[in-house]
């Protein structure tokens, strides 16, 4: 019985370890992604609250943590001025 509880311990990081890792296609965007004749995987995903969505494409030999480049898609429900998202982004990028 001990031996069982052991392993139960021993186990269990290993399925939120894997949890963790799982990349979800959120926006249902069927891949990969072809732009300026490089091809791009879904490489990490993230919907962090009830209208906000984040996925991460890089090539097939890089990934999210080392690469040279990426496309980057952020995804927001609501109903939003267009002119004042693109000036947060650029506010963002300056920072």
């Amino acid at each position: 019985m001990k031996l069982r509880i052991l392993i139960l311990l021993l186990l269990t990081p290993l399925f939120y370890i894997d949890a963790q890792n799982k990349i979800n296609n959120y926006l249902n965007i069927p891949g990969p992604i072809h732009l300026n004749q490089k091809e791009y995987h879904l490489a990490w995903s993230s919907h962090p609250n009830e209208n906000y969505f984040k996925q991460e494409y890089v090539s097939s030999n890089e990934n999210v943590n080392k690469y040279n480049s990426m496309v980057l898609i952020d995804f927001i429900k609501g109903d939003f001025n267009l002119r004042d998202i693109v000036d947060q982004k650029i506010a963002e990028s300056g920072k």
